[in-house]
Formats: C-alpha cells, sequence, structure tokens
C-alpha cells in the first residue's frame, strides 16, 4: 500500500507542495465531495428509474402481475414512483434530499389543504403495525397528517391504528390506481 501511495505522489509531484500531514484532509474532503456528487446522481438516477417504471408497470396485464413487479423494484424508485405519481395527478410534492437517514419520511404532498408525509414501504406480506405506529407519531410530532404507502397486505392491528389517527394506508387497488393514473386493473 505504501508502494502505490509513493507512487501516486510521484506522478502526481504533489509531495513538493503539499506537507505529508495534509495527505489525510485532502484526500477525506475529495471523498466528502465525491459523496455529495454521488448522491445528487443517485437521486436523479432513481428519478429516471421511477417514471420508467411507472411506464413498464402500465404494460402489466393484471393487478398480481403489477403487485409483484412493485415489490420488486428498489426501495428508493419504489419511492420515488409514488412521489412521481402525486406529481402526475397535480398534487405540489417535496422531494427529501437524501435517502437514507430521513428520519422515516420519504416525501411530502400538498393534498387539498394539507400536507401529508409520506413513507413508502415494500413489503412481501403483512405490514408491521409497529411501523404505522411509529408513522402515527412522526406525523403527530410534526403535525401533519401521513400516507403510509405500501405493497403488503394491511392487517386489522394497523388498519385499527390508522383510523384513529390522521394517517391513510395505501395499498393494493388504492395503490395500483394511484400509480396508473386512475386505470383499473383486473384483479
Amino acid at each position: 500500500m505504501l508502494a502505490i501511495w509513493e507512487d501516486l505522489q510521484s506522478v502526481f509531484a504533489l509531495d513538493r507542495f503539499i506537507p505529508p500531514e495534509l495527505w489525510i484532509s485532502l484526500l477525506a474532503v475529495a471523498f466528502w465531495l465525491f459523496a455529495i456528487k454521488w448522491d445528487k446522481k443517485r437521486h436523479l438516477l432513481c428519478r429516471w428509474a421511477a417514471v420508467q417504471q411507472l411506464k413498464r408497470l402500465q404494460r402489466l396485464n393484471t393487478a398480481q402481475e403489477q403487485i409483484t413487479h412493485l415489490r420488486s423494484v428498489n426501495p428508493y424508485v419504489f419511492e420515488e414512483m409514488i412521489l412521481s405519481a402525486l406529481k402526475q395527478r397535480g398534487y405540489p410534492i417535496k422531494r427529501n434530499k437524501r435517502y437514507s437517514g430521513d428520519g422515516g419520511i420519504d416525501g411530502q404532498a400538498i393534498i387539498g389543504n394539507h400536507c401529508y408525509l409520506i413513507q413508502a414501504k415494500r413489503y412481501a406480506n403483512h405490514i408491521n403495525p409497529v411501523h404505522v405506529q411509529s408513522f402515527v407519531r412522526l406525523c403527530k410530532k410534526r403535525r401533519k397528517r401521513g400516507l403510509f404507502v405500501h405493497t403488503g397486505k394491511t392487517g386489522q392491528k394497523s388498519e385499527r391504528i390508522a383510523r384513529f389517527s390522521e394517517i391513510e394506508i395505501i395499498s393494493g387497488d388504492r395503490l395500483l390506481n394511484m400509480l396508473n393514473n386512475g386505470r383499473r386493473m383486473p384483479l
């Protein structure tokens, strides 16, 4: 490793201008700048992929095929699909600056006179009521309504939690309706 480091220093001839103790700081700054740039590119790539996946979703023949497809999509692309579908329907949306570390909020939309926090989850089976309860607490804390959008099945406990809160659960037919611009699919 030291030999590679020495080769790099001599190739760029930077060892004359930069003291050795600054190399680590410069590498850290370079890595940080790369990470910021990559995060912006990743957002653009996921938004582009979301538009492509929405088009592909409309070409699938049955609701079951569509739900199965949604469960296989990258989680970040799924988030972007939800936000893009809301935007296509004319709702102003706000995307997060990053995907991870978003505090459980995948985006926001203004629907009617209310700001809704959005959480998008891909599930194969029943949704976890603990996730719904956490989202309810987050919405209460922020004094906003919420849309808990998912690809799984909604159990009675999760429905009960949502019924007595300011969140709406969107899944199944409602989810497909939203992503297909209102076009109903056969089951």
